[in-house]
């Protein structure tokens, strides 16, 4: 049996992906749609209108009336990032929440498995073409990143870290949204236990974290003394938010983020990793275990 090389491997991945007979229905099908260039559009005014302004508010705090200011660049990049995380964490989940379920609402779906497509490529067929838009997002930002790059301040190859994070980050949410597809039947469901798990995980857990030392305060211990603060502290190391402090953090050389989980019982520090690096790992990791259940989920025969 011939053994493939890894450029043979990747080029089968994407022969893969591009032939994948469900990613080319879903193209086809919202590309006919007008709205959807309306709200590429929308999104790339508000995106360079909202980095903009914070690159001359960020010039008029730092006191320079003329010239430029280098940080200026690096904040507006951040700006950007941001808010490109945040429409993913809103957009990404809830896109892919309806994939299956909605399959199964329109009564197509007992279709769709007797295909010669095996489960697996069906979910990831799915799960490609409900993130389409959102990689599409990705590319239309280009030209404000490019002004960024222009002033200086970032380096192509934390520009390209960074885009694999987001990359990572919303193919673990996506999977997030598909598995609840698969496991609820109507689509309104899988929506809203998407959005909820989100929501615990992004700023459920800063509620937990306000809950626990609220009572620590009003109980008159130490943290330390607190067992499940450190449980909490492990926790934050995988929230969202503490994942783009961290990617600040690499930006503008500080320890903020580690600082943070260091407070709450989570001990570790390297000059050379930030959470963010940690996190982009666990999320194809996630997002591989997500998809093969949702295969197995949604296969006809399973074995006992």
């Amino acid at each position: 049996m011939e053994t493939l090389t890894i450029p043979q491997k990747l080029k089968a991945l994407v022969d893969g992906v591009i032939h994948n007979p469900i990613v080319q229905r879903e193209i086809k099908q919202t590309f006919r749609k007008s709205k959807i260039f309306w709200i590429f559009g929308v999104y790339l005014f508000l995106l360079a209108g909202a980095a903009f302004y914070i690159f001359g508010v960020t010039m008029t705090l730092s006191g320079v009336t003329s010239g430029f200011e280098p940080q200026s660049s690096s904040v507006m990049y951040l700006v950007i990032l941001g808010i490109q995380m945040l429409v993913m964490t809103l957009v990404a989940p809830v896109s892919t929440s309806t994939a299956i379920s909605g399959e199964k609402e329109r009564q197509t779906f007992d279709l769709l498995i007797i295909t010669k497509t095996s489960m697996y490529d069906i979910i990831l067929g799915k799960l490609l073409s409900s993130l389409m838009i959102v990689g599409i997002m990705l590319i239309l930002s280009m030209p404000v990143y490019a002004v960024v790059f222009y002033y200086g301040g970032v380096t192509i190859g934390k520009f390209i870290m960074n885009m694999l994070y987001l990359v990572s980050y919303v193919a673990m949410v996506g999977s997030l949204g598909i598995a609840f597809s698969t496991v609820m039947k109507k689509s309104a469901a899988a929506s809203i236990a998407t959005v909820l798990l989100i929501f615990a995980m992004t700023i459920g857990i800063w509620i937990a974290l306000g809950m626990v030392m609220a009572f620590i305060a009003s109980a008159s211990m130490l943290m330390d003394d607190f067992e499940p603060w450190r449980i909490i502290g492990q926790l934050f190391m995988f929230n969202p938010i503490v994942s783009f402090i961290s990617i600040v953090d690499s930006h503008m050389g500080t320890d903020v983020s580690w600082e943070l989980l260091d407070e709450i019982g989570f001990s570790f520090e390297n000059k050379y990793i930030y959470c963010w690096h940690i996190n982009m790992v666990l999320h194809i990791i996630v997002a591989h275990l997500l998809i093969k259940f949702s295969a197995k989920r949604i296969a006809p025969i399973r074995k006992k």
